[in-house]
């Protein structure tokens, strides 16, 4: 809960003196009081140390006496938990710059609230490696496109040769060239290029939303089993006090002989049972809250409850939708179709400009000479176009195949779910009643049984078959609730913003 601090707190210790303290991150509500060395504190004598008692229950220690100054001024040097503050009462100095300076090399570690569903997850995004590596191959892809639109006015090559001549006329003479070529695509044929990183990019972020919802999915498992085990071990602790409470009594029965002994060693075999049963929860606390840790990357978890949403607005043409399962396929598609139209452009020709330096030291020859050069260049003939073409729209039906079953998978998929969260709130009425009954008949069956009018297999029964009844009703509260925040997040498509 966060404090709301004062502007300023005033305090009178011996002698009369006030002390004005201007509080800062501090838990300093109101200080009642000042405790001098020699007090009992906490089982032990403070003996080199004096300690500012606060109203909020918090105990500081001052690493120095108050001191008197030279003109009537108050010191106060205090120890915190986390830091030193010097602060002087009158009139900030020195001492103040100490305590900044000591603040910039000593920070407050920052606390993470992260208790509720969603900002688990999200804080989940954060550190979820499998995450950064789609984000480092959409950098990867941008740059990719970004290069394509340069490289369709700029493509340049470079060629030298040499030459070496020997004839019977002439005799032996050498020659070369130096020629540069910039390549012009003309038909926008990097425009396909660049059109198939898009969807690309498009498509990779499609794979993130489902890893997105992978680790949704197990997070909210984890977040509701730890939950589940909270109120198990509740249900189980109170089960075993009851028992224990029984055990008492009928240990008074036995010594006035109204119950047999064996009913003693009955409860208590299922005293032991009950023990097991909690340490079962334990560690499925333990376990549920490791796997948020490393999900997460905290330190801790701790559930804030159970945030219901509306159940209502879960809708299976949404969910449906806003799966990435299926905007996969879309964009494979899309991206296999500019294949097909990256092939019938591979034969449209290209602009090639460029100019040349030939240097000719044939005798007879005019000397060197400098060229300028603008010409066609296209693949005259490809043997396998065809065929590429006819693959691609074979891959095209292929892919339309596999995204009808993806959908017909999901429609049953969200059907089921739908349908179990909807009998499990009708469940859940059933189970309330029942619970009521159960706990008023068994309260019931014992003061029969204290009277003697129902013998313990009775009673035992009633007792087992209600803690059963109540895990039941969690067990199946858990359930819907979690069926409710699953199905809610993924029919708004939140978890992929």
């Amino acid at each position: 809960m966060k404090t709301v601090l004062p502007r300023k707190v005033v305090t009178t210790v011996s002698g009369g003196a006030e002390l004005h303290l201007k509080p800062k991150a501090f838990c300093i509500e109101n200080i009642t009081s000042f405790e001098q060395p020699g007090t009992q504190f906490s089982g032990r004598t403070l003996t080199d140390c004096h300690y500012l008692k606060y109203g909020c229950g918090n105990y500081d220690c001052l690493t120095t006496p108050l001191r008197q100054s030279g003109k009537g001024k108050m010191n106060l040097h205090c120890m915190f938990s986390r830091f030193r503050l010097s602060e002087s009462i009158t009139k900030p100095s020195l001492s103040i710059l100490i305590c900044l300076l000591y603040l910039l090399l000593n920070p407050i570690p920052k606390p993470v609230y992260a208790d509720s569903l969603m900002s688990l997850y999200q804080t989940a995004l954060q550190h979820f490696p499998s995450l950064k590596s789609f984000d480092y191959k959409e950098q990867s892809l941008r740059n990719e496109y970004k290069g394509l639109g340069w490289q369709r006015l700029v493509d340049m090559d470079a060629v030298t040769n040499y030459y070496h001549f020997s004839t019977l006329d002439l005799g032996r003479y050498t020659s070369g060239d130096f020629s540069i070529l910039n390549t012009f695509d003309i038909f926008n044929k990097k425009g396909v290029d660049r059109s198939i990183i898009h969807y690309e990019i498009q498509k990779n972020k499609s794979l993130t939303d489902i890893e997105k919802k992978n680790v949704f999915s197990m997070i909210t498992e984890a977040y509701f089993a730890l939950l589940n085990n909270y109120e198990l071990l509740k249900i189980h602790q109170e089960s075993l006090d009851w028992i224990e409470r029984n055990i008492l009594l009928v240990n008074t029965g036995v010594e006035k002989g109204v119950f047999p002994a064996s009913d003693i060693n009955r409860w208590t075999i299922e005293k032991l049972n009950r023990q097991n049963s909690i340490q079962a929860d334990k560690l499925g606390i333990a376990r549920a809250e490791e796997t948020l840790r490393i999900l997460t990357g905290l330190v801790s978890v701790t559930p804030e409850g159970i945030d219901q949403p509306g159940c209502e607005d879960v809708s299976e043409e949404n969910m449906l939708k806003h799966s990435p399962e299926l905007v996969v396929y879309d964009l494979e598609k899309k991206q296999i179709e500019l294949d097909i139209v990256k092939e019938r452009r591979s034969l449209y020709p290209d602009l090639q400009v460029g100019n040349s330096l030939v240097m000719n030291h044939e005798p007879e020859s005019t000397g060197d000479q400098y060229l300028v050069s603008a010409g066609l260049s296209f693949k005259l003939f490809d043997g396998g176009r065809r065929y590429r073409i006819i693959s691609d729209q074979a891959r095209i039906k292929s892919i339309e195949s596999d995204q009808k079953a993806t959908r017909a998978m999901l429609t049953d998929f969200y059907r089921y779910r739908l349908q179990e969260m909807n009998t499990q709130k009708e469940m859940l009425k059933n189970l309330e009643t029942a619970r009521s009954l159960s706990t008023d008949n068994l309260n019931k069956l014992l003061v029969g049984y204290q009277k003697r009018f129902i013998d313990f297999t009775t009673l035992f029964n009633a007792f087992r078959d209600d803690v059963a009844l109540r895990e039941n009703y969690e067990n199946t509260y858990i359930e819907f609730n979690k069926n409710c925040q699953f199905l809610y997040h993924l029919s708004c498509g939140d978890i992929y913003f």
